[in-house]
């Protein structure tokens, strides 16, 4: 029985009835006195595979959902635990694969014995802005394999990806909203030409399902941005949108960090990039940051903070593996301890 009086969820749920589990790094965390096996319903469609980390007792196991059958409502019945002794435990399942792969709702959570008090809140709710970066995109794969293999579910983990990780070693609650592709102007999605991704997707708890605005319980502490790679790629690239002028991707750069700044109520903002960029190959990115802030800075007499992420291209699709994600993990959570705690 889905108790979600005893639940803690985290990321953007906008379900009706259940707990949607969309984007990266979204899921529950429970307390319970429990025997035997643990299982969830879970309501999936894609097509896709569907991974989640599944934490018991903070021991770490991976499992692919749509591996279990179906029951007669279409919901995958998946196995989170098994053979448990009798006794106090708990529980947290977050998503590994990114919301590109379909949206997703943890309809049922059924076990043998009763649910514990509800997991605490942290005192800090950090959110995360990105792509497929963001995303863990390709991270368990490595830079010499075939695309098509690597850009698969099986090759991605969000809950080893630097925005997760960062999260867990600062101690604060998390949520992402991340897409593989996005840009804030002109990224390679469906979405972006001419006005950007992210201003399009913000304000909605989850576009995979609807246009439904999100309305947060808890407005975020601490806003991290990682945005823009795409942008400047395709700026770059022979794909460029002609029609977008420098000045295109200042401004927008400079409404979004306001609409932001606007939405969660004055949080603490850093941009940070740098993983599959640099300032000497890249530069017209950083420019406009750097002018976006200084006017953000100047209209709103609040700082935004700029780390810069350490590059790597060792993943699928030369994009960051594991060890990449970790090492940024290590720069950022510093950058926030030592500027913003």
């Amino acid at each position: 029985m889905l108790s979600k009086e005893f639940i803690k969820v985290y990321g953007r749920d906008g379900a009706d009835r259940g707990i949607a589990v969309d984007w990266t790094a979204s899921g529950f965390e429970l307390n319970a006195e429990a025997e035997g096996d643990v299982t969830a319903c879970i309501f999936y469609n894609s097509g896709q595979k569907l991974y989640f980390s599944v934490y018991i007792n903070g021991e770490k196991s991976r499992v692919c959902a749509t591996d279990f059958p179906k029951n007669e409502r279409g919901e995958h019945v998946v196995t989170l635990a098994s053979g448990l002794e009798k006794g106090e435990y708990n529980l947290k399942v977050i998503r590994q694969s990114e919301a590109e792969r379909g949206p997703a709702t943890i309809e049922d959570i059924s076990f043998c014995g009763r649910y514990l008090n509800r997991p605490e809140d942290r005192d800090t709710l950090i959110e995360f802005l990105g792509d497929s970066i963001t995303c863990g995109y390709a991270n368990l794969a490595t830079c010499d394999m075939e695309p098509d293999l690597c850009s698969q579910s099986q090759y991605e983990d969000g809950t080893e990806g630097y925005a997760y990780l960062t999260a867990e070693k600062l101690g604060f609650d998390f949520s992402m909203l991340s897409r593989q592709g996005t840009g804030i102007v002109a990224g390679w999605d469906y979405l972006t030409n001419p006005m950007g991704a992210i201003p399009k997707v913000y304000g909605l708890t989850s576009f995979y399902r609807d246009d439904s605005p999100y309305v947060p319980k808890r407005v975020a502490d601490i806003v991290v941005i990682n945005l823009g790679t795409n942008d400047v790629y395709k700026f770059q690239s022979w794909e460029r949108e002609e029609s977008l002028s420098e000045k295109d991707f200042i401004d927008t750069i400079y409404r979004v960090l306001c609409s932001i700044y606007e939405f969660n109520r004055g949080p603490k903002m850093v941009v940070a990039v740098g993983m599959m960029t640099n300032e000497q190959n890249h530069e017209p990115l950083y420019r406009w940051y750097r002018e976006a802030i200084a006017r953000f800075e100047s209209d709103k007499k609040a700082k935004i903070h700029f780390c810069h992420l350490p590059e790597n291209y060792d993943g699928g699709k030369a994009h960051p593996s594991v060890a990449g994600h970790r090492a940024a993990a290590e720069v950022l959570a510093a950058f926030i301890k030592e500027n913003l705690l």
